[in-house]
């Protein structure tokens, strides 16, 4: 019986060790990028060793430019592209609900084709830089007039942290992405929002997957 009431505490202890070790190395250890083909259930323990393996820092090369953004919702990833060529990666929180986004307030990230337009990128903003997805599309209003929705919303965004910064405390924004928290936007770290404001041109096309 004692056994038993001791087995589950040690567990929990266990875990959180675990745990803090994992966020520690993914902060201060250099980390590679796991195999072709490797995927983590994002739900599995095994995600604080994604964690620690994925998300290189490397920067872009100044000065780059791309053609084309691609982000996968499923996947929660960011690419820039150039000529067909994936140049980074990045992990995004997105809308805090699934689907695709149809109405104002659903908090869901849209899917589809559009362009993007550098808004701001500025220290003391609400989420430090942004660029504008020209949400909604064509197809997005198809839709929502064959659903009967007038509202479609808008203000859809690839931005910063900014003051979010104060939800993952101890320098813990670098997995923020563990968990979808905008109400519609994509978000990625203010270091990686700058970088993708300086190489992404004003009309660059976007299109998000599911």
């Amino acid at each position: 019986m004692v056994r038993r009431k001791l087995f589950v505490p040690v567990v929990i202890v266990t875990l959180l060790s675990i745990s803090a070790a994992g966020v520690c190395l993914y902060l201060f250890y250099p980390r590679a990028p796991l195999p072709a083909g490797m995927k983590v259930d994002m739900c599995a323990p095994g995600i604080w060793i994604h964690a620690i393996l994925r998300h290189p820092r490397t920067p872009l090369p100044a000065g780059t430019k791309v053609d084309r953004v691609i982000v996968i919702k499923h996947e929660k990833k960011l690419m820039l592209v150039k000529e067909g060529k994936v140049l980074k990666t990045y992990r995004v929180a997105l809308g805090c609900r699934k689907g695709r986004k149809i109405r104002q307030g659903d908090c869901r990230t849209p899917e589809g084709v559009y362009k993007l337009y550098r808004l701001y990128k500025n220290d003391d903003s609400r989420y430090h830089t942004a660029l504008r997805i020209t949400y909604p599309n064509e197809d997005d209003k198809k839709l929502a007039k064959k659903l009967g929705i007038t509202n479609l919303g808008g203000d859809i965004e690839i931005h910063g942290m900014g003051k979010c910064r104060k939800m993952f405390p101890g320098g813990l924004e670098r997995l923020h992405w563990l968990v979808n928290w905008t109400v519609g936007c994509i978000a990625v770290t203010d270091e990686e929002a700058d970088e993708i404001y300086d190489a992404v041109p004003d009309g660059t096309p976007i299109e998000i997957k599911p």
